[in-house]
């Protein structure tokens, strides 16, 4: 799992703690809108995903402003793919990811959680959470 970090990290010219914080930021997205069972199953496949999230809230709690709550209303207001569209770029920007990388970065996340959990896995995860399929396109 670290070779996935380290690949991200020369490929998108991160440092090891922005890779972990974004890969843990979307994490939490999916562990937000798919049903705590599958999440475990996900997790356990997923060995690193708990340090991921960790890095990923120490950042969030660490980095906390009132324009940061008017976001996150905004946001939960939107719904659907434009809400979870939302809290990605709200990700990608926290951990100064540069705009012009967010898909091919989405992209290989998607890939690796694909290449970890197995296919019925996979299939409800999709059907849970259909926007990790639109990254795949």
């Amino acid at each position: 799992m670290e070779n996935y970090i380290q690949t991200i990290t020369e490929k998108f010219g991160l440092t090891q703690a922005q890779a972990q914080g974004i890969s843990g930021g979307l994490m939490t997205l999916i562990q937000k809108h798919v049903p705590s069972s599958l999440f475990s199953q996900i997790a356990t496949a997923i060995p690193q995903a708990n340090t991921w999230i960790s890095t990923y809230q120490q950042s969030a709690s660490a980095s906390k402003s009132p324009l940061g709550s008017l976001t996150g209303m905004a946001t939960s207001m939107l719904g659907g793919k434009a809400q979870i569209a939302s809290e990605a770029f709200e990700i990608f920007n926290k951990f100064q990811l540069d705009r012009s990388n967010t898909k091919d970065f989405t992209l290989a996340f998607a890939k690796m959680v694909q290449s970890k959990i197995d296919p019925q896995t996979f299939s409800q995860l999709t059907n849970q959470f259909p926007a990790i399929q639109e990254f795949l396109k």
